[in-house]
This record gives structure tokens, sequence and C-alpha cells, in this order.
């Protein structure tokens, strides 16, 4: 994401998808930093949903965006929701699907192990 400003958090907003291989479950979400919200989930940082505790580890499989505000992003969000399962979810292409490789460096802490781009 190269519109990060120095406090590390984009001005765009994204949709993430994770997925739980302990538990089979499918995560989706809003936010600003990805990788930042996957760290949340996965109780590496404070601020996770209490919905995916139960399902630690989680993996970033999917990303799409940059969308400019919320309201856009809490749109394509709804799109996704009306989809069930990872293979449904996975195949969602809303034309903004960004690669996992081109979200920062995160893969270095080795949280993104699995994803697909």
């Amino acid at each position: 994401m190269s519109d990060t400003p120095e406090g590390g958090e984009t001005s765009f907003w994204y949709v993430y998808l994770l997925h739980s291989e302990r538990t089979g479950h499918t995560y989706k979400g809003i936010g600003k930093d990805p990788e930042r919200r996957l760290r949340q989930h996965n109780g590496l940082r404070s601020g996770g949903a209490k919905r995916t505790r139960a399902g630690r580890p989680w993996t970033l499989r999917a990303a799409w965006g940059p969308y400019r505000d919320r309201s856009e992003a809490s749109k394509k969000e709804a799109q996704l929701q009306k989809r069930s399962g990872l293979q449904s979810r996975m195949a969602w292409n809303p034309e903004e699907r960004v690669k996992l490789g081109d979200l920062a460096s995160i893969d270095d802490l080795g949280i993104l192990r699995g994803c697909a781009t």
C-alpha cells in the first residue's frame, strides 16, 4: 500500500477476508490497514473482534480496495457478506482485488502463511 502516511495507516479503506484453518470459518471486515487488523484478530495487538477469538490463528486470504471512504468499503463488504464459504468469497471479484504481495511486508512476520494471491 503505497499511500501510507508516517503513522502507517493509509487514507484508503479495504475489505479483507480472513480464514481459520482450525475452525474452517471465514471472517470479513473493513479497515484502513488489513495487516494491522490481522494482528488484532490474532491477538498480537489489542482491538480484534470478539467473534474471531475462537478461530485463532487467522490468515489473510484476500483484500479488495482501495476505497475512498468507509461508506464505499461497507457497501462492498455487504456484497461479500451475501456469499458463504471460503471458495465463494475468494471468487468474489469487484475488480479492486489487491495482490497480497502488494500489502506491506507483513509476510516477513509469517502472519500471511498459506495465503494465495
